[in-house]
């Protein structure tokens, strides 16, 4: 340990008076991956379909993680975008169901285009309170540009009751 010495308090309370309170600190974005086809690219994309599926209806998730000219599927057919996933996160007052990613696995087609295939397991409660399950496949496209990567296209397919 170095040895206390008037300076060093000075030093100390100096760096501390200067030092921005907790919650006015910006933090350093979770997921900082560049392009490129290297393992911690796929990872980052990887979290980032896990954090996408594990806060369901997020309007924040949606800005970060999708594309303005979006365009997916929903598991009963619909067409989806941006601005759709926005106002139904919005608007929906539903408690939001338990969404788990898995079995992610990322295919790279040069360095700024990914697809993300994967699974989710859905936990959610029926209108009677009664849990439901329900396991999805989905394909993501992710492309970068601008300096992120955004999802831009999806389909989603709700797998038959084993």
């Amino acid at each position: 340990a170095s040895p206390v010495s008037d300076d060093n308090i000075t030093a100390t309370k100096a760096a501390k008076a200067t030092e921005k309170p907790k919650a006015e600190q910006k933090s350093a974005p979770a997921i900082a991956i560049g392009p490129g086809n290297s393992s911690r690219t796929a990872a980052g994309l990887k979290a980032m379909e896990k954090e996408w599926e594990a806060s369901f209806n997020d309007p924040v998730v949606i800005e970060k993680s999708v594309a303005d000219d979006f365009v997916g599927t929903s598991p009963d057919g619909k067409l989806v975008s941006k601005k759709s996933l926005l106002n139904d996160a919005k608007t929906d007052r539903t408690a939001p169901p338990t969404t788990v990613a898995h079995s992610l696995d990322v295919h790279f087609y040069g360095p700024t285009v990914a697809v993300v295939v994967g699974g989710a397991k859905q936990t959610d409660k029926d209108r009677a309170g009664r849990t439901v399950r329900h396991d999805y496949r989905f394909t993501d496209t992710w492309i970068y540009r601008g300096g992120k990567w955004k999802c831009v296209a999806s389909q989603a397919l709700l797998l038959p009751k084993r």
